[in-house]
């Protein structure tokens, strides 16, 4: 039940997440030469990353008390079929008890909300790894991202399932990163970069 909760509650969280940021995808390229066009692995690559980060951030902001309770956005009212009766109790003076099952709806919300984390760390992990088995040529590459597994432990195995070769420590330096994963995509392979946070692409 939790689980279900979760995965609905997950649409709720990214909602604002996309809405607020207000990102505009341009035409995807899917041939080698984009004529400045983002190519289809920098658009999945990007949206993998903004899904990561925002239900970071989102379980963060909402599993704690008041996190839905508290948020006029956020905040589970009665569902629309439900609103007469809630007129028609408060009406018979038993609005207290209405405002405890809406608090108790908020509060199991508050609660489950922490699960749709890894049920999205989990669905990244799995479309990397059909990636990796679907495109030989595709190269991963990240801080900690080899024995380690990464940040968020998303590449957990993959080196020992595809060998250093395609799955590459890098140093911490975001623009060598970003400009060897250009070359390799210059050179006809498929490149993937995970940075630990979306501020540093800028830095590249």
């Amino acid at each position: 039940m939790k689980i279900i909760l979760a995965a609905f509650l997950s649409g709720i969280v990214l909602f604002p997440v996309v809405s607020s940021a207000q990102l505009t995808i341009p035409k995807i390229s899917i041939g080698k030469k984009s004529n400045g066009a983002i190519t289809e692995n920098e658009a999945g690559q990007g949206i993998r990353e903004a899904l990561l980060q925002g239900v970071t951030t989102a379980v963060v902001n909402l599993n704690k008390t008041d996190g839905f309770f508290g948020s006029e956005f956020y905040k589970m009212l009665l569902p629309p079929d439900a609103v007469k009766v809630e007129k028609t109790l408060r009406n018979l003076g038993m609005g207290q008890q209405v405002d405890k099952a809406i608090l108790s709806i908020n509060r199991g919300a508050e609660d489950a909300v922490v699960f749709a984390k890894p049920i999205f760390i989990d669905a990244i992990k799995e479309g990397l790894y059909l990636s990796m088995k679907r495109h030989e040529n595709l190269v991963l590459m990240g801080q900690d991202i080899a024995e380690y597994g990464g940040a968020f432990k998303i590449t957990d195995g993959f080196v020992h399932e595809f060998g250093k070769a395609r799955v590459r420590n890098t140093p911490l330096c975001e623009s060598a990163i970003l400009g060897t994963a250009l070359g390799l995509s210059l050179e006809g392979y498929k490149s993937m970069v995970e940075m630990q946070f979306a501020d540093f692409v800028s830095v590249g």
